[in-house]
């Protein structure tokens, strides 16, 4: 048997839908934490960044929980990684400069 949840679409206001319908969505990395359901007034996918003490209700509740990594290419593993101001300027000169531009474009067409 389902539970029912009371959810808030920004078209038709509060709702009640069933935990099946319900998805929940916490990034391992962050602990970001969303979840979505469709409206069942509109049809339309409602996604809502949460707390994670409401996902953790949700769950308690019967909801599925999905977690998910980032991509690789958004951790940064250490601070040595990390862009700074000096690398900025660094970068700003190389596209100023037309022949070491042109030679990146050339690179990423090969």
């Amino acid at each position: 048997m389902a539970t029912l949840v009371r959810v808030t679409c920004e078209t038709c206001g509060d709702q009640t839908v069933t935990t099946a319908t319900v998805r929940c969505r916490v990034c391992i990395d962050n602990s970001d934490s969303q979840y979505r359901f469709t409206c069942p007034t509109c049809e339309q996918i409602v996604i809502k960044q949460s707390e994670r003490r409401v996902i953790d209700l949700l769950a308690a509740s019967g909801v599925r929980v999905d977690l998910w990594k980032l991509p690789r290419e958004l951790v940064v593993e250490s601070s040595q990684n990390q862009l700074n101001h000096d690398d900025l300027i660094d970068f700003h000169d190389l596209l100023s400069d037309d022949a070491t531009f042109a030679k990146a474009i050339a690179k990423l067409n090969k």
